[in-house]
This record gives C-alpha cells, sequence and structure tokens, in this order.
C-alpha cells in the first residue's frame, strides 16, 4: 500500500499554492508586509504524540526575494487543495473522500450512532508549531468549531479514523438526511430567524424605553431553543415528528395528541409557550415577547400569514383571555412593520 504523501504525490520539491485567505491570515499571523503564494514542499513530517502527517515548505516573496519563509501545512489542507469539488448534492460525505468548503456550517453524523450529530464551522487556522530542525513557523490547518457548547477539534480527528460523514447544514437537499439531522437543520435555522425577530422588537422596546425588556429579549432571542440541541432526549422525541410540519404549514391545522405527547419536554424545558404553564396567565412578560417572536420567526421560515396563524390557531387553541389579546397583537404589528 503507497504511503499516503506518495498516495497524494506530495514528494520533496512539489509545489503548494495558497488561497487568498489562506494568504491573508498567514500573512497577519506573521506580522510580514509581504507573504509568498507559492511554496516548495522541502520535507514530509510526522507530528510527535498524534502521528499526524504535515509537511514543511520554504516560498520566497518576489519583492524580498533574500528572504525564506517557512510553513508547515497539515496532510488535509493538502487533500484540499488537491481534491475534487464537491458535487452540488447533500447526500453525506465520508471527510476521507470529500473536504466541506472552507468556513461554512456541517452536519457532522457518527457512523456508529446516527442520533450522535454535531454542528460545527469547518475552517482554516493557523497556529504555531515548533519542529526539531527549523524552529518555530506557521502552521496551517482545518478545525473544526462546535456550534453547540464550547469545544473544536482538528479536522484530523474525523480524517485519520473513518468516524463520521458531514453534510452542509443549509443545504436545500434534505432528501438524505436522517431525521436527526433535519431536526437540527430545522432548529438552526429557527434560532437564527427568533434571534432576528427579537432584536426587532427589542429595538422598538429600546424606542419606547423599556431597556431592561429589550436587553433581556436579545438574550432570549440567543437562547431561544437550545433545549432541542442540547438535551438528547428531547431531540430524539422531536425528530420523531419533524416530516409532519402541517401544524406549522396550515393555520387550521393543529399537532395530533401524539406529536403533542412527544413535545412535551420542549415545553416543559421552555417558558415561552404557554403549554409550560397550567395556565397562560402565568406567563410573565418576557414569555409573552419571546412567544410571538416565536411565532413570527415560523411564519417568515414557512411563508404563513402571522395574523391568520394567530386568530386562526394560536389563540383559541391557548384560549388567551382578552386582556392579554391586544399586548400579543401589537407585538405581532411591530413585528410585521417594514
Amino acid at each position: 500500500m503507497l504511503k499516503l504523501a506518495e498516495r497524494l504525490k506530495i514528494l520533496e520539491g512539489t509545489r503548494i499554492y495558497i488561497t487568498e485567505d489562506w494568504h491573508d491570515s498567514l500573512k497577519e499571523f506573521t506580522k510580514a508586509k509581504e507573504y509568498p503564494y507559492e511554496f516548495e514542499v522541502i520535507e514530509n513530517c510526522i507530528m510527535e504524540g498524534s502521528k499526524d502527517v504535515y509537511y514543511i515548505c520554504k516560498g520566497t516573496c518576489k519583492k524580498a526575494p533574500k528572504k525564506t519563509f517557512k510553513l508547515a501545512i497539515s496532510v488535509d489542507i493538502v487533500r484540499y487543495i488537491k481534491g475534487v469539488e464537491v458535487p452540488d448534492t447533500n447526500t453525506g460525505f465520508l471527510f476521507k473522500e470529500y473536504l466541506p468548503i472552507d468556513n461554512t456550517e456541517i452536519i457532522i453524523t457518527a457512523i456508529r450512532n446516527n442520533s450522535n450529530v454535531q454542528v460545527g464551522l469547518f475552517h482554516s487556522v493557523v497556529k504555531e508549531l515548533e519542529t526539531e530542525n527549523y524552529g518555530k513557523m506557521p502552521f496551517l490547518d482545518f478545525c473544526i468549531d462546535y456550534k453547540v457548547g464550547q469545544g473544536f477539534t482538528s479536522l484530523s480527528y474525523y480524517t485519520k479514523i473513518q468516524r463520521a460523514t458531514w453534510k452542509f447544514l443549509l443545504n436545500d437537499d434534505t432528501s438524505s438526511m436522517t431525521d436527526y439531522e433535519k431536526m437540527i437543520q430545522d432548529t438552526f435555522i429557527h434560532k437564527d430567524l427568533v434571534e432576528k425577530s427579537c432584536a426587532k422588537l427589542a429595538r422598538y422596546l429600546e424606542a419606547i424605553g423599556a431597556h431592561n425588556h429589550a436587553e433581556a429579549l436579545i438574550e432570549r432571542g440567543i437562547a431561544h431553543d437550545n433545549s432541542k440541541i442540547m438535551d438528547e432526549d428531547e431531540l430524539r422525541a422531536l425528530s420523531s415528528i419533524i416530516n409532519d410540519q402541517s401544524s406549522l404549514t396550515e393555520a387550521t391545522g393543529c399537532l395530533t395528541p401524539l406529536n403533542r405527547d412527544f413535545i412535551k419536554l420542549h415545553h416543559k424545558h421552555n417558558s415561552h409557550h404557554p403549554d409550560h404553564y397550567q395556565s397562560c396567565v402565568d406567563m410573565s412578560r418576557l414569555d409573552i415577547m419571546e412567544m410571538v417572536c416565536d411565532w413570527h420567526a415560523r411564519s417568515v421560515q414557512k411563508g404563513t400569514d402571522l395574523m391568520e396563524f394567530v386568530h386562526k390557531q394560536h389563540i383559541p387553541r391557548y384560549k388567551f383571555p382578552d386582556w392579554m389579546i391586544p399586548e400579543i397583537l401589537h407585538y405581532c404589528e411591530v413585528l410585521l412593520r417594514k
């Protein structure tokens, strides 16, 4: 079996050309006035401890031909440079076959456990590497920053061993996605829209002097529906009903008794749902504001009429008292303003 460097044809003297974004990152990292785009591989190396393959390269600039720049690059960077363009589909890829596009959000699903799903930002990163023969130099590699909770990992975690498949998070083609992946995608799209709705309503609150409510609503928008992706039991329950969207697309639609049972855990974790309380009159003003932002975000996502849903579905379903309805409608009107 050919060694990895031989399979990639990365021999001493191989020319490597870095992208404009990588060039800018390396230039900023090294604080160099000029930085080369073209490098030559001078040695194949193995990272101590992890045994990851990387390459030592050298390059010069036309404006400073006498100065030599040293750069270390990971095998995944080389694979990216020499790789085939990713097909315009969302059927899922092994990291060993295709790498995502730099600076894209991806869904990562464990091969042995389809319920183990992560969302991360795939991007290049420049770090410092100290070598025995060449001293310190910048090291160009790929990293995945996880969007749920905190943490990150080098891409080599997935490429060294066949651990997971990946898909673009926001790809319109969901036909090949598992129900877990569909649920994750829907949640991130929805969270982004709710955050925007909360920010819009917060601007109105600021204008009328309700500064504390405005600040608190923005914080709620950021944290909205985090339980959907951080609580495994809730994610499993909601994934089982992700393909039934009738209650979100039809104003007269409603949850079936079975679906209502599956969604109870979500309501238990989130006070912006009237179902969280024994009576909707127990909702705080911030609960009501976030609830309306939630409705508005869904109407934007699904292309439905917010007011039609409020009058035909939400008010009859929750039986809001007469004194609460004007406040709800007012927040809806604010959000619908251009």
